[in-house]
């Protein structure tokens, strides 16, 4: 019994020195150092479910990823006001399973081909401007399949919003203090610009010590409640048998950032998304056809080192 009480005596201790510590407000801003490199590894999972109904019939597959991935940030140069030019280096390896209706499973493992992206940030982390380096020739210009054809879809007038999806808020916050992070991601699908509404919010949840460091644990939460006006735009790209199809789906993510306030960094990120999707046409002899997806994803990733680019290193 004295062995608890002084278990619960300490923890207390320790409880309220972290606490003494925590600010009461603070300014929460990124801080790039000219010639820096921090190197972040991480992992993926995902789940996912596709029922395909045909005739009155479901077939449904079950699909399974894993992904490893290495980002690295090589800093170009910074301003005096902060805003920085990074040079973001990703490079990974996915492994595919699938198991169809009749139990056969086939599994993939490849390589995740190498993307170099040039980047200019702002402190509260987000992206200016946005310039491809290096990427594979098939995602200069996605085509998609649909059952009225193909479509070339260009995301290169969609850059990023936020460096690793992290907005900071513009004003000091405390504990419990939340902002908005809504905003817009526009792509170019044919010749159509098309645009989708991303809602979100950002929450500073706490004080959380990862290692020796003190960090602010902040909370994201964006979604896509629905993408029905998404498709609707989209569907003036296709022909006009397009008409007779019906898309909606929706998405949703939320993540955990433990933020260095002091150093200005992402020590570590936890996330945890899921996605649906449902598309039905109607066939000419009156019949119909529809498919409905759902993903689950999780991504876990941590900072691993923080070094300086050798004065040979061209980025």
């Amino acid at each position: 019994m004295r062995r608890w009480i002084a278990v619960s005596v300490l923890g207390g201790l320790l409880a309220g020195w972290l606490f003494a510590f925590q600010p009461e407000q603070v300014s929460l801003r990124f801080q790039f150092q000219p010639k820096q490199t921090l190197t972040y590894e991480a992992t993926q999972q995902g789940e996912g479910t596709l029922t395909i109904n045909a005739g009155g019939q479901d077939i449904v597959s079950q699909m399974h990823i894993e992904a490893k991935t290495t980002d690295t940030y090589q800093v170009e140069r910074v301003s005096d006001y902060g805003d920085a030019i990074l040079v973001r280096t990703t490079r990974g390896k996915m492994t595919f399973k699938v198991s169809a209706p009749t139990g056969e499973e086939k599994a993939e493992t490849r390589d995740i081909p190498t993307t170099r992206l040039r980047l200019h940030v702002d402190p509260t982390g987000q992206v200016r401007q946005m310039q491809w380096l290096e990427r594979p020739e098939r995602e200069k210009e996605e085509v998609a399949s649909t059952p009225f054809g193909k479509l070339g879809i260009r995301f290169s007038d969609a850059p990023e919003v936020a460096l690793e999806n992290l907005l900071l808020p513009e004003k000091p916050v405390k504990v419990g203090d939340t902002w908005d992070i809504t905003r817009s991601v526009k792509m170019t699908v044919g010749d159509r610009p098309v645009k989708l509404e991303v809602k979100g919010r950002g929450r500073l949840a706490g004080w959380e010590k990862v290692g020796d460091r003190l960090c602010a644990l902040l909370e994201m939460t964006t979604e896509i409640p629905t993408m029905s006006d998404f498709f609707q735009q989209l569907f003036t790209a296709l022909p006009t048998e397009a008409s007779n199809a019906t898309v909606d789906g929706s998405v949703k993510d939320e993540s955990k950032f433990w933020f260095d306030a002091d150093a200005g960094r992402i020590l570590r990120v936890e996330s945890a998304g899921e996605a649906t999707m449902n598309f039905s046409l109607s066939l000419p002899t009156g019949g119909s056809v529809s498919t409905m997806m759902l993903m689950h994803m999780t991504e876990r990733k941590q900072l691993v080192k923080v070094s300086k680019a050798s004065p040979s290193e061209k980025p």
